[in-house]
């Protein structure tokens, strides 16, 4: 995309705002880029553990709402660092009864990784 000399927005086809990017606000946000993950949240930080209770608690799992299954099917499918999900720690892992748990409150078996790894993948690595 071409901005005009002096320009520093540009509207473009698709009707999205567009900035030009400064140098140094380039260098800053890599600096600041995560290149590990940070702290991924209480059911995350929960199933790597493979604390069930924990989990459980975390998903409202004794609350059969369909509100709470909403919920529960959107915070299992919560990406993480590199679009990681939390089925994806339990499969790696090798916590069998927690992929089965996490696929029963509704985790996309077929969720993919930035790295394209599904959970089957990273269960059998």
């Amino acid at each position: 995309m071409e901005f005009p000399k002096g320009e520093t927005f540009l509207q473009g086809n698709d009707g999205v705002w567009y900035s030009r990017g400064r140098p140094e606000d380039r260098e800053e946000a890599l600096e600041c880029a995560r290149t590990e993950p940070a702290d991924c949240g209480q059911l995350y930080d929960a199933v790597s553990d493979n604390d069930f209770e924990k989990v459980k608690e975390i998903l409202c799992v004794e609350d059969k709402s369909p509100e709470k299954v909403e919920y529960r099917k959107w915070y299992v499918n919560e990406k993480s660092w590199m679009d990681w999900r939390t089925l994806h720690a339990a499969a790696e892992a090798g916590y069998i009864e927690m992929v089965q748990f996490l696929l029963d409150c509704g985790s996309e078996i077929n969720a993919l990784t930035t790295a394209k790894q599904s959970a089957l993948t990273l269960g059998i690595m």
